[in-house]
């Protein structure tokens, strides 16, 4: 193992991260770069196991990770997901004061109506649409706080239909004031 690059994440990258983020990304450091490659092909279930994390827990500290663009994920049919895990420091995030995510805006009945949707996407669907939020927040300089905001706006405008889609416009307004 090339004890720099551990110094390095321990440095640069520990010190900006959860602590679930923190047992995850070790794990997978250990698992790539400690063992001489950039990926690692892993399942979830697994990961669960040896960071002693919840499945939900693992797929949500997953979306963090991607979301600070420290590590990508190739999946594979019939096959354990494949991490690419990068060493680049996680940037420095000012303290901000939290803003309520905008399905805490929904009605209750969209709300349930949008997480049954959510639910219902396939794997290959979910990655399309997380690289398409990303891609799109990247292409416009804006910051990775507002993916969630842009993946629910994917979803309900090709999912909810036009009238039911217009009701919550004004809910993405944070994502072309800076634009």
């Amino acid at each position: 193992m090339d004890e720099r690059k551990y110094s390095d994440i321990m440095e640069l990258v520990m010190p900006f991260l959860a602590p679930y983020e923190q047992v995850l990304y070790g794990r997978l450091f250990y698992l790539t770069h400690a063992q001489g490659k950039d990926q690692a092909a892993v399942r979830y279930e697994d990961l669960a196991r040896v960071c002693n994390l919840s499945l939900s827990a693992v797929q949500r500290t997953v979306r963090g990770l991607k979301a600070k663009k420290l590590i990508k994920t190739h999946w594979q049919r019939k096959h354990a997901m494949l991490f690419t895990v990068f060493l680049t420091p996680a940037r420095k995030r000012r303290l901000t004061t939290a803003r309520p995510s905008v399905l805490d805006l929904f009605s209750r009945e969209d709300r349930e109506l949008f997480l049954t949707i959510r639910r219902g996407l396939t794997q290959e669907e979910r990655q399309a649409i997380e690289e398409a939020a990303a891609e799109w927040l990247e292409e416009r300089g804006l910051d990775e706080s507002l993916l969630e905001d842009k993946r629910v706006e994917l979803i309900v405008h090709e999912r909810f239909g036009p009238a039911r889609a217009a009701k919550y416009e004004h809910f993405f307004a944070p994502l072309y004031q800076s634009q």
